[in-house]
C-alpha cells in the first residue's frame, strides 16, 4: 500500500472516531434513537470511503494486466494478496475506531457487546471495499465506476430501515428489498446487540425495534450475513479480474 494513503487512512479513522464520539458524546440508556443514528452513520461511512478504492484499483489493474500477460501473476494470486493486505489494514483501523468511539458514545463496552460491534463494523468495512472493487473490476474506467455507485448504493440505503421504515414499504418492495441491503443486516445486528440485553421491559426500545422490523433479528445471524456479502462481492471481483479485460 502507498504509505501516504495509509497515513491518510489512519488520520481519517482517528478524526472520524473523535468527531462521532464528540457529536454523540456520552449518550444515556434512554437515548436509543441517537444511538441508532451513530450506528447508522458509522456504517454508512464505510460505504462512502470505500469508493476511494475504485481509482486505486484502476491504477493497479494496469500493472496486473501487464504481469498477467507475462505470466508472473494469476488473477487468484493477485486477488488473494489484495484481500490479505486489506483485511490486515482494515482490522487495525476498525479496531482503533471502535476503541475510541464506543467509550465516548457510551455504547456497550462489555466483552460480548464490544466484540459484536467491532465484528459488524469490520465486516461492513470489508463489504464496502469488496462492493466498490467488484464494480471497478467490471467497468472500463474509474469515472464510469464512480458514476454508477449512486445507483448501486440506492437500494442498500433505501431498504436498510433507517431512512424509510421497512414496515412502511409497499408490500411488493418489502418482500425482497430489505434482503438485498447489507446495511440493513449490519444495522439490525448493531441495534439488537445494543438494545436487546436490557433487563427491564422498556417499551420505547421494544417499539423502536418493532418500527424498524428488527425485533425478531439475531445479532450473530446478521453478522454472518454481512460477512457473506463481503465474500459474495469478493467473488464478483475475482470473476471480473479473471474474465473481464479492457
Amino acid at each position: 500500500s502507498d504509505p501516504r494513503a495509509l497515513r491518510a487512512a489512519c488520520l481519517r479513522t482517528l478524526g472520524l472516531a473523535c468527531f462521532f464520539g464528540s457529536v454523540y458524546y456520552r449518550l444515556g440508556p434512554d437515548q436509543q434513537v441517537d444511538k441508532l443514528g451513530v450506528m447508522y452513520f458509522t456504517l454508512l461511512n464505510y460505504l462512502i470511503q470505500a469508493q476511494t478504492s475504485i481509482p486505486a484499483m484502476m491504477d493497479d489493474r494496469l500493472l496486473f494486466y501487464r504481469e498477467q500477460g507475462a505470466k508472473i501473476v494469476s488473477p487468484t494470486s493477485y486477488f488473494a494478496a489484495l484481500v490479505a493486505v486489506q483485511t490486515a489494514v482494515e482490522f487495525v483501523l476498525v479496531l482503533a475506531f471502535c476503541s475510541i468511539l464506543v467509550p465516548m458514545v457510551g455504547l456497550r463496552s462489555d466483552a460480548s457487546g464490544f466484540a459484536l460491534f467491532f465484528g459488524t463494523e469490520f465486516f461492513m468495512s470489508l463489504t464496502g471495499l469488496a462492493l466498490c472493487q467488484a464494480v471497478a473490476s467490471l467497468v472500463p474506467n474509474a469515472q464510469t465506476g464512480l458514476a454508477i455507485m449512486p445507483v448501486v448504493f440506492a437500494p442498500i440505503l433505501g431498504f436498510c430501515g433507517y431512512l424509510v421504515r421497512i414496515p412502511t414499504l409497499p408490500p411488493w418492495l418489502r418482500a425482497w428489498g430489505p434482503w438485498i441491503s447489507v446495511l440493513r443486516w449490519a444495522l439490525q445486528g448493531l441495534a439488537v446487540n445494543e438494545f436487546s440485553p436490557r433487563e427491564d421491559d422498556d417499551p420505547v426500545t421494544e417499539q423502536l425495534l418493532d418500527d424498524l422490523a428488527y425485533a425478531d433479528g439475531d445479532r450473530f445471524h446478521s453478522l454472518a450475513l454481512v460477512a457473506f456479502a463481503a465474500c459474495l462481492y469478493g467473488a464478483v471481483t475475482l470473476a471480473g479480474l479473471t474474465h473481464v479485460r479492457y
